[in-house]
């Protein structure tokens, strides 16, 4: 922006400074067993993780025109913090040439604003979200370098700090300017995989080939929302999409 003062063009310079800053610390145990039942060979995998993080997107904006330096701080996005726990077992089997294993993931999350009010807000609701994954595989191998196999394993992800929590402003964008809300009533992500396949490996050949099929459920994207006449911004949002 520029304009002209007895003669002289003076000019305006915006710099913005916008800082993605995640702090996390955490804990992990992974722990393993070799057990003989019988024929039966069980190799068991186990262990947990839990994990906290604090969440803020923090922007200055510096203005220096014909009224000096001016500086400003604001949250775009409500800082937060997220809390995660997660425990697995697994327990891989080798039965003669067959190979199986069955394994269950438990993980529950929760993500809570700390400062709702640097978006404007009285109040964000907490998201929360738990789920059960199990997973499961059968092989054979028909030779020592030759397998055939078959897999499947549910998947979960919770949804992510800035599509809950962001309120991005786009008024400067011309033509079409917008709004991105946030929302925190996310619905976790989960999925289904199977896969089909072999493997062909002697150490000196190594063959792979497979087919699979994922289905993706309650997928998170930016849904239109429509214009807000008070505001003069098109709207939008997160959604979950029931797929």
């Amino acid at each position: 922006m520029t304009r002209w003062n007895r003669g002289i063009n003076e000019q305006r310079r915006v710099l913005d400074d916008r800082r993605f800053q995640d702090q996390s610390i955490g804990w992990s145990v992974d722990a393993n067993a070799e057990q003989i039942s019988g024929d039966v060979v069980h190799t068991l995998v186990y262990g947990g993780v839990l994990e906290t993080a604090y969440h803020e997107r923090p922007v200055t904006k510096t203005t220096l025109d014909w009224n000096g330096v001016t500086v400003g701080d604001t949250q775009p996005f409500a800082p937060a913090r997220s809390y995660s726990l997660g425990v697995y077992a697994q327990d891989a089997m080798s039965i003669g040439q067959w190979r199986v294993m069955l394994g269950l993931r438990a993980d529950a999350y929760r993500l809570s604003a700390d400062d709702p009010q640097a978006i404007g807000m009285a109040s964000v609701a907490d998201n929360n979200s738990a789920a059960l994954s199990p997973s499961a595989s059968v092989a054979y191998h028909w030779t020592p370098a030759f397998n055939t196999y078959l897999s499947y394993k549910h998947g979960y992800r919770a949804p992510e700090y800035d599509k809950s929590y962001g309120y991005s402003n786009h008024a400067s964008m011309p033509g079409m300017a917008f709004v991105v809300l946030p929302n925190p009533s996310l619905d976790a992500e989960t999925s289904d995989s199977f896969e089909l396949g072999a493997k062909y490996d002697d150490g000196k050949l190594r063959l792979y080939t497979a087919a699979y099929y994922n289905r993706f459920s309650q997928f998170i994207d930016i849904a239109d929302k429509g214009f807000n006449a008070e505001t003069g911004l098109f709207e939008k949002r997160y959604e979950t999409l029931m797929v």
